[in-house]
């Protein structure tokens, strides 16, 4: 996860799947479906009515893998502290 500064503290970014999203983060990259049509633009925050709304999408873009941000973002085990 890389983290990116402000002068109210840090966002983290991270890459989960399409399915893993949680109300508030930002997702930081278009999601499309295999044919190339645009679900939802980077920049987009995940509400509970998007949530819902996801269970529609296919399993292959629950599966794919996005860049999000927001406060709901997991740190991965792995990742070493910027602090």
């Amino acid at each position: 996860a890389a983290a990116v500064g402000a002068d109210s503290g840090k966002v983290e970014i991270t890459e989960i799947s399409v399915g893993k999203v949680k109300t508030g983060m930002i997702i930081l990259d278009d999601v499309r479906t295999p044919m190339g049509v645009l679900l939802v633009p980077k920049g987009f925050e995940v509400t509970e009515v998007f949530i819902e709304r996801m269970r529609n999408f296919g399993s292959g873009v629950l599966a794919e893998r996005i860049r999000v941000s927001g406060p709901s973002v997991p740190i991965p085990r792995n990742a070493k502290s910027t602090a």
